[in-house]
């Protein structure tokens, strides 16, 4: 019997709203500097599909972790970074994650870190 909690599952929110707003489009390169769950992240991979890539960035490690799980399908597309995204532009030049076609700051309290235990 396993009685691990399974990961929490974070719902995004206004998703559709995010990839007009970015304008996504085949073949973009975004970078997602609040990741958390990776929801808002899988949006923007699917739209810019084929040939998109993203980065995405987070400070917690654990959302690292659970966006790596969540965007697993998107292996070759996405570069996971566990880093503060006030260093985003040293990100971008250490990684070559240029040219950038749009950019996403989900800023706000994370259900992620509310819902944890640690």
């Amino acid at each position: 019997m396993n009685l691990e909690m399974p990961a929490p599952t974070h719902i995004p929110v206004l998703v559709e709203e995010t990839i007009k707003a970015l304008a996504v489009r085949p073949g973009g390169h975004y970078i997602d500097c609040t990741l958390g769950g990776g929801g808002h992240a899988a949006a923007i991979l699917d739209r810019s599909s084929p040939g998109g890539k993203l980065l995405g960035i987070d400070a917690d490690p654990e959302a690292i972790k659970i966006a790596g799980a969540r965007l697993e399908a998107y292996s070759d597309s996405i570069l996971l970074i566990n880093e503060n995204f006030a260093n985003l532009q040293a990100i971008c030049i250490k990684y070559d994650f240029f040219p950038v076609h749009g950019i996403l700051f989900d800023l706000g309290l994370s259900s992620l870190q509310l819902d944890s235990n640690v």
